[in-house]
């Protein structure tokens, strides 16, 4: 297995943060012994304030139906569009790579903005598609203020 990189510095609003990006796999909870495990893959974003590492904000992207997360790219995420009838072309899929420093800074608002508190000592995770689906347009990076929210 690769060792895993080493974490990346930014700066969001004055203040030093430190941020890595991991490929994972989960198994599928109907794995059986014939079968074996089925994984799906997930992108972990994880971030904490310097000197503060014990409280790290971790988000996650799992891949389910049209989200999809690191196969075959790690560190991108995207949301299929729609699927269409045989012989239509499908829309492109929107993505956001969580390996960039834009979308670190994002993330780390997005997380303070929904109560991570790097300086509590307590970890928080957040589910990663809906911490950005939840977010105002504007804020977004342009291929997600296209997408279709949840109803």
């Amino acid at each position: 297995m690769p060792r895993a990189a080493r974490p990346r510095r930014l700066v969001v609003d004055g203040i030093g943060y430190r941020w890595s990006t991991r490929h994972q796999h989960t198994p599928d909870d109907g794995a059986t012994r014939d079968r074996g495990p089925f994984e799906h893959c997930r992108e972990r974003f994880s971030a904490w304030q310097d000197g503060a590492r014990a409280a790290p904000v971790r988000i996650l992207f799992a891949s389910s139906g049209a989200r999809n997360a690191g196969y075959p790219e790690s560190g991108v995420v995207w949301i299929a569009g729609p699927p269409t009838p045989p012989g239509v072309p499908s829309p492109p899929r929107l993505s956001l790579n969580l390996n960039t420093p834009a979308v670190a800074v994002l993330l780390v608002r997005l997380a303070l903005g929904r109560g991570w508190d790097p300086g509590s000592g307590c970890p928080c995770e957040f589910d990663g598609f809906a911490l950005i689906d939840g977010h105002p347009d504007e804020h977004l990076p342009e291929p997600w203020k296209h997408l279709p929210r949840p109803r």
